[in-house]
C-alpha cells in the first residue's frame, strides 16, 4: 500500500521504526506495551532532540551564509539551506504521542 512511508522529503518506501509503530497502533495491548517500555516519555525526549537538531541546523546555515558573504579565500562551502529538516520525523513522533495520550495510563506515566 502507499502512503505509510511516503514523506514530503521524498523518502517513499523507507519504513522507519516509528512507521512500524504507527502502522501497528491498533493492535491489542499496543498502549500497554508502549507504557511498559516507557515509550511516551522517550517520545517527548525525541521531540526535544529534534528541536535541538533544528536549532543546530539553522545555526550552521547562518554561519555558512555569513562566511560565504564575507570571504573569498577558497571555494564556497557546501550550501546549507535554512529551514525545517525534521518536519516529517516530528510529525510522526507527535502523531504517535497523541495516539498514546488518549489512554489514561499514559498520562500517569508522564506526570512529574
Amino acid at each position: 500500500g502507499g502512503g505509510d512511508g511516503d514523506g514530503p522529503d521524498g523518502s517513499a518506501g523507507v519504513r522507519s521504526d516509528i512507521d512500524t509503530l504507527l502502522a501497528n497502533s491498533s493492535c491489542e495491548r499496543f498502549v500497554l506495551r508502549c507504557v511498559e517500555n516507557e515509550l511516551p516519555p522517550n517520545l517527548i525526549h525525541c521531540l526535544r532532540l529534534l528541536r535541538v537538531l533544528e536549532l543546530q541546523h539553522d545555526h550552521v546555515a547562518a554561519r555558512r551564509g555569513a562566511s560565504a558573504d564575507g570571504e573569498d579565500d577558497g571555494p564556497p562551502p557546501d550550501p546549507v539551506r535554512p529551514g525545517p529538516v525534521s518536519t516529517a520525523a516530528s510529525s510522526k513522533v507527535s502523531r504517535l504521542l497523541v495516539l498514546l495520550c488518549g489512554d489514561p495510563s499514559v498520562g500517569e506515566q508522564l506526570r512529574p
